[in-house]
């Protein structure tokens, strides 16, 4: 026995996966899956999503730095009431 392979986009059985135990499930794309995603690669503007994703990741890391920030100030600002007498 082996194990068994299937695409990972709509489950399709793609065949055995003799280097698995069985029971075991490997992925990989379907035929239909395949020329799906490529399809949609050469779709004008595909690359945008991209773009987008990457500025919302740098939106997001310029919020957690101004959040760190913000918390070594209060922090700062907290010590120092603590520190100094009044």
């Amino acid at each position: 026995m082996s194990g068994l392979r299937e695409c990972a986009w709509c489950g399709a059985y793609l065949g055995e996966a003799p280097d698995l135990p069985a029971g075991h499930v490997t992925h990989g794309i379907c035929e239909g899956c395949h020329g799906r995603m490529m399809a949609e690669l050469k779709r004008p503007g595909w690359t945008g999503h991209i773009q987008e994703r990457r500025a919302d990741r740098a939106r997001v890391r310029l919020l957690l730095g101004l959040l760190v920030l913000a918390s070594v100030v209060i922090g700062a600002a907290v010590l120092a009431s603590v520190l100094v007498p009044h």
